[in-house]
């Protein structure tokens, strides 16, 4: 790939490092190169010279695609952001962000976790788990080695076990799991109103 074509760059002279399981990693700030602008989320936007998040390397964000790392965002390790992923104010260790999913608001995606499709994580951790199809984890919620599909919420609960949910229209606050019909009758786009307070 030339140079001209590179969405980003990263800035080898403002970096940092960051303890991550006791393994101190080298990030360097990034700085984009070209326009880009996530077609599914149009309110985030970079132009020529707007300063990113913090990477290892270059293999952590695609210059493919509208993908974006963001504001103190830290993407590290084997991590990869692609597609029209997005990272904002965020940590991913060892993680995959695809397709048009979100990770925002001081999330932490480690352990090989993954988000693909409409995932949308905010406020919230995930530790060798999979979150796709219009799934939304927020508002504090801590969930390890589970695979969540199909609009589901997870809101401000702690779920640690071997789960695959695949659930449609379903709702599990504080780990209790309800339909969202029988929860205020929230639907799934104010289910994401509230995630993004």
């Amino acid at each position: 790939m030339e140079d001209k074509a590179k969405k980003y760059r990263l800035l080898k002279d403002d970096f940092r490092y960051m303890d991550v399981g006791g393994r101190k990693r080298k990030v360097y700030h990034i700085v984009y190169d070209r326009y880009v602008t996530n077609p599914s989320k149009d309110r985030y936007q970079v132009k020529p010279g707007d300063l990113g998040g913090w990477i290892e390397n270059e293999s952590c964000l695609s210059h493919d695609g509208e993908c974006m790392i963001l504001g103190d965002s830290v993407v590290c390790g084997y991590s990869r952001v692609s597609d029209n992923g997005l990272v904002v104010d965020s940590t991913v260790v060892d993680s995959r962000v695809n397709g048009d999913s979100m990770v925002i608001d001081r999330s932490v995606l480690s352990g090989n976790s993954e988000t693909r499709m409409k995932a949308y994580i905010s406020n919230s951790k995930l530790d060798r788990s999979r979150v796709t199809d219009d799934v939304i984890v927020m508002n504090g919620s801590d969930v390890k080695s589970c695979w969540f599909a199909y609009n589901l919420v997870v809101d401000n609960s702690k779920i640690d076990s071997r789960i695959y949910m695949s659930a449609i229209n379903m709702y599990v606050y504080h780990g209790q799991l309800m339909n969202m019909h029988d929860y205020d009758q929230i639907t799934y786009e104010e289910a994401m109103k509230r995630g993004r307070r």
